[in-house]
């Protein structure tokens, strides 16, 4: 049977308003503008009926979450997963991006030939945000007849899409309010539909 997969990306947060790099850092909500987007989701994806739902525990994204529920009919499964948050960014968390590409300028150039492995600054490893994504798609794996749908943020959403796909992680956009439709048969995901907050073809 096929199984059907959404993964989006949390609306604005105020974090992302202030440019900040933000990873495991859990202090910034949603903006207006972030719960327009996370309503627009529900309403892109009610008709697909999400039996189960799984957050992030980071309050950007279970914000985002609440405000899909409240469009989608009620989910059987709802809960809250370490495994989908943010990476952990090391020492860029809490600073200005602008800041961060003048004071990090040739580390920076490194991480995006390193596919963001953000070791370099002290922070989650690529080799372990690719084994919390084969995680996240193993327990999936025994889900058949149903769909799902993941509220998670850029940096591991590429991550997991790239596993999912087996492409390359720079194709891959995450914009705030995105949307990735994917679709299982045979063991194989394909990617089915995707929405960069009001940009795709619906």
């Amino acid at each position: 049977m096929i199984f059907r997969l959404i993964i989006v990306r949390h609306g604005e947060s105020y974090g992302n308003l202030k440019r900040i790099y933000q990873g495991s850092i859990d202090k910034y909500g949603l903006t207006e503008k972030g719960k327009k987007q996370s309503y627009f989701i529900g309403e892109r994806i009610k008709k697909y009926k999400p039996s189960i739902v799984i957050s992030s525990p980071l309050k950007r994204a279970y914000e985002t979450a609440n405000c899909i529920l409240e469009i989608l009919p009620k989910a059987k499964t709802y809960y809250i997963s370490k495994l989908v948050k943010e990476l952990n960014l090391g020492k860029l968390e809490g600073k200005n991006k602008d800041y961060v590409k003048r004071r990090y300028k040739d580390e920076f150039e490194i991480l995006k030939k390193n596919d963001y492995d953000y070791s370099i600054f002290c922070g989650e490893t690529l080799m372990s945000s690719k084994r919390r994504a084969k995680e996240v798609i193993k327990q999936l794996s025994s889900l058949d007849g149903e769909t799902a749908l993941i509220i998670t943020h850029g940096g591991f959403m590429r991550i997991l899409l790239d596993e999912l796909l087996d492409n390359d992680i720079k194709e891959y956009s995450c914009k705030n309010g995105c949307i990735y439709i994917l679709e299982r048969n045979n063991h194989k995901y394909e990617l089915l539909k995707q929405n960069i907050w009001g940009r795709g073809v619906w």
